[in-house]
C-alpha cells in the first residue's frame, strides 16, 4: 500500500513502482525509530533512491526520495 504522501512524493521526484521494487529487493536496510524501516539503493535511473516503509497489516510506503534530475 502506498500512502497518498507517498504517491504525491513519487509524482513529484519521478519515482516509479518499479523504482521502489528494486530499491526493495535490492537496497540496504536501517531500522528508523516508531517501527519504520528505511531502504537505501538505486532508481532505475541510477540516482540514489530511498524508500521509507512500515508494517501495518502489511507493508505500507512512507515516502520515496531521490536524487534530483
Amino acid at each position: 500500500m502506498v500512502i497518498p504522501h507517498a504517491h504525491q512524493r513519487m509524482i513529484q521526484r519521478e519515482i516509479t513502482t518499479t523504482d521502489i521494487k528494486l530499491v526493495l529487493l535490492h537496497g540496504s536496510i536501517k531500522k528508523q525509530p516508531r517501527g519504520r524501516y528505511r531502504f537505501k539503493g538505486w532508481c532505475m535511473d541510477k540516482r540514489d533512491c530511498q524508500v521509507v516503509i512500515e508494517f501495518e497489516n502489511g507493508l505500507i510506503i512512507i515516502t520515496a526520495i531521490s536524487d534530483e534530475k
